[in-house]
Order: C-alpha cells, then sequence, then structure tokens
C-alpha cells in the first residue's frame, strides 16, 4: 500500500505545472544523463581494457589518474569562486570586472 501512495504523489509530482513539477522533471533528466554518461564511461573502459591489454591500460589509468589529480591543483578554486564572482558583478553591474 505505500509503494501506491508513493507512486501516486510521483506521478502527481512528474505532473504538476508548478515549481515542484518543474524541479521533478529537471532533477529526473539530470540523473539521467548522470546514468547514461557513468554507463558509457563503464562500456569505454571495458572496451579500452579489452583492446589496450592489460599492461597499456594499467599504464593508461596511472597516467588518467595523475592527470585528474593535477587538475584538481591546477584550478586552485577558481572554478567555485568565479561562479560566485560572476554572480555578484551581474548583480552589482560590474560590467568592467566581469569582463576582466
Amino acid at each position: 500500500m505505500p509503494v501506491r501512495r508513493f507512486a501516486q504523489w510521483l506521478r502527481t509530482a512528474f505532473a504538476s505545472p508548478g515549481v515542484g513539477g518543474v524541479l521533478a522533471r529537471g532533477s529526473l533528466g539530470s540523473f539521467m544523463v548522470k546514468v547514461g554518461a557513468a554507463a558509457s564511461v563503464f562500456a569505454l573502459h571495458i572496451l579500452l581494457a579489452r583492446t589496450m591489454g592489460v599492461d597499456s591500460y594499467g599504464q593508461y589509468v596511472y597516467a588518467m589518474t595523475w592527470v585528474n589529480v593535477l587538475a584538481i591543483f591546477a584550478t586552485g578554486g577558481m572554478n567555485s569562486a568565479s561562479v560566485r564572482f560572476v554572480a555578484e558583478y551581474a548583480a552589482r553591474d560590474e560590467s568592467a570586472r566581469l569582463a576582466g
């Protein structure tokens, strides 16, 4: 019985034209994109492992891991800072600072 109530609530949420419906549909869409991306990355890794062989694939994964670790330090927190500052400059109408 609780499953039916949840299913009914879910149908109502997705059919709603209000903010809740938009949020529910957007959340489901985002979730499906992330699931699709994870599945395609998984399939790509299986394909690479089969075609490259054990040693070559291990070297590839090792190199890509180092690239990802170094990318964390290379950004230096600028991706989150830029989001914050762009929003602040846009709200204050400081177009000169937005331009750089």
